[in-house]
C-alpha cells in the first residue's frame, strides 16, 4: 500500500462471479458415504473417493485435518459402511 486509504488497500486471493470475495462454493461432495453424489451408497463411490484421494486433492481430505493421509481412508470407509451423510 502507498499509505493512502482507497480501494488499492483491498487484496483478494479471489473474487467470485458473484462479486464476493474469498473461496467459491465447494465442490468436495455434501455426503462422504455417497461420494460420487449419484443419491445412494454404491461401489461407484469408493471409485470416486479413490480417484481424488490418489490424486491427493483437498476433497479425500475426509476427517477435515488439513492433509490427505491413509486415516482419510479409514474414516471414508467408516462412513461408507454406515451410509452417513
Amino acid at each position: 500500500s502507498d499509505g493512502s486509504a482507497g480501494n488499492s488497500d483491498i487484496r483478494a486471493a479471489r473474487i467470485n462471479d458473484d462479486g464476493t470475495i474469498g473461496p467459491g462454493p465447494s465442490t468436495c461432495p455434501a455426503c462422504v458415504a455417497d461420494f460420487d453424489g449419484d443419491g445412494g451408497v454404491t461401489p461407484g463411490d469408493v471409485g470416486a473417493f479413490f480417484a481424488v484421494f490418489e490424486a491427493g486433492e483437498a476433497c479425500a481430505d475426509v476427517d477435515e485435518d488439513g492433509g490427505v493421509t491413509p486415516v482419510d481412508v479409514a474414516e471414508f470407509f467408516t462412513r461408507f459402511e454406515s451410509g452417513e451423510c
